[in-house]
C-alpha cells in the first residue's frame, strides 16, 4: 500500500503543477502498450477526486502538504 500511496502522491503533484497535462505526461495511462485516445486526455475531475480521497484517508500528512498550503 505504501508504494501505491507514493504513486498517487506523485501523480497528484504532477497534476497540481499542470492540470491540463495528458495522462501520459502525468505518468498515468491505461493499456500502456496502446497509444489510445484516453491517454491523451487530462485526468477527469472524478479521477482526481478519487485519488485525493484515497490520499486523504491513507496518507493524511501527504494530503495536507499538497492541498492545504
Amino acid at each position: 500500500m505504501f508504494f501505491y500511496l507514493l504513486a498517487v502522491q506523485g501523480v497528484l503533484k504532477r497534476w497540481k503543477r499542470n492540470p491540463s497535462a495528458s495522462k501520459t505526461e502525468i505518468g498515468v495511462w491505461r493499456h500502456w502498450r496502446e497509444a489510445s485516445e484516453e491517454n491523451r486526455l487530462p485526468l477527469s475531475a472524478a479521477e482526481v477526486e478519487g485519488m485525493k480521497q484515497l490520499l486523504e484517508k491513507h496518507g493524511p500528512i501527504s494530503y495536507r502538504e499538497l492541498f492545504t498550503k
